[in-house]
């Protein structure tokens, strides 16, 4: 794939722009003071515009891919491209859609979270209606991503930052006993609980510039789009290292998604944040975690007791530490 900037007679790829904004008068407003990218595979298969919004903000405008090349990595390739392009040139990014269900999922899973709504837009902008799914859509809704890379990409799956919106999936390994026998913390009883953490959890967008709690991804499998579970980085005041954690539906056990997942991660960890040690444990009954520790190359520590969240229980638990200069 290759993304080229387009300078010149920017109307020649009208009849792609036009499959995402319909009425050509609404997209005469940005394209000429816009960047207009062009993503070829072959030949020509999506295209945007980037404009710049003042205050270190950018927007893209009208992305498309042809029909027949969509679901296809076509239009999440040139959005990432995209984000690479303007990092370090502003603070983030914005996308304007419809309030329609899988366009929202569609960003979302590229990395952006819902920023604000604007009422009747495309009534009282369009001459026509726009009807998706049998359904006149009305409102323009505003997601937002941070102009860093925070999405990482394996070769089964899409880590991406989580979302609210992700409560209600989230809930389906968060509430799982199976999932929280060996770790630290309770089941959670209700999505409020979800919806809880995930606040607790959120990226802030001047995480590039200064350090996070934790830094946790939802892990999404590239061939359906589903979330099915997360992890990241947690700092340990104890340690005063960063310490890895994860935790996947029961559903996707055994199948290699969390290994997979946290080589990217502590990668990502050690490029980006010059993260050059990190801590892991498990319970020394719990021997899937275990297997994970081992495959990302941790070494061992020390064997510890771990008291869990609810004060009454302990673990009889594993230390480990992995310099991430020797990670593979």
């Amino acid at each position: 794939m290759n993304v080229v900037i387009i300078n010149e007679n920017k109307k020649d790829y009208l009849d792609l722009l036009l499959l995402a904004d319909e009425q050509e008068d609404q997209i005469d407003k940005y394209l000429d003071r816009g960047t207009l990218f062009a993503l070829y595979d072959d030949d020509l298969k999506s295209t945007c515009v980037v404009t710049d919004e003042g205050n270190g903000t950018f927007e893209i405008q009208s992305l498309a891919t042809y029909p027949q090349f969509q679901k296809q990595g076509y239009g999440r390739h040139l959005i990432n491209y995209v984000c690479d392009y303007f990092s370090g040139k502003g603070q983030s990014i914005l996308v304007g859609t419809g309030d329609s269900p899988p366009h929202l999922r569609f960003y979302e899973n590229s990395g952006f979270v819902i920023s604000h709504r604007l009422k009747n837009y495309f009534v009282e902008h369009y001459a026509e209606p726009i009807i998706e799914g049998g359904v006149q859509i009305k409102d323009k809704i505003y997601l937002k991503r941070a102009l860093i890379l925070n999405i990482i990409e394996t070769e089964r799956l899409i880590l991406r930052p989580l979302t609210l919106a992700d409560a209600e999936t989230a809930f389906k390994w968060t509430g799982d006993p199976n999932v929280a026998e060996y770790v630290s913390w309770l089941p959670h009883h209700s999505i409020g609980d979800t919806i809880d953490w995930l606040n607790e959890i959120e990226w802030k967008l001047g995480w590039d510039t200064a350090p996070c709690d934790n830094y946790i991804w939802g892990f999404v499998l590239k061939k359906n789009g589903e979330l099915f579970g997360s992890g990241g980085l947690i700092w340990e005041d104890n340690w005063k290292l960063y310490q890895v954690g994860y935790n996947i539906m029961k559903t996707h056990w055994n199948r290699g998604y969390t290994t997979e997942a946290m080589k990217a991660v502590l990668k990502f960890a050690a490029v980006n944040f010059g993260i050059k040690k990190v801590a892991g444990g498990h319970a020394k009954e719990n021997l899937a975690s275990a297997k994970v520790i081992e495959k990302l190359g941790f070494v061992y520590n020390r064997d510890d007791i771990t008291p869990h969240i609810d004060g009454k229980r302990f673990f009889d638990s594993r230390e480990y530490f992995l310099e991430l200069g020797k990670a593979e």
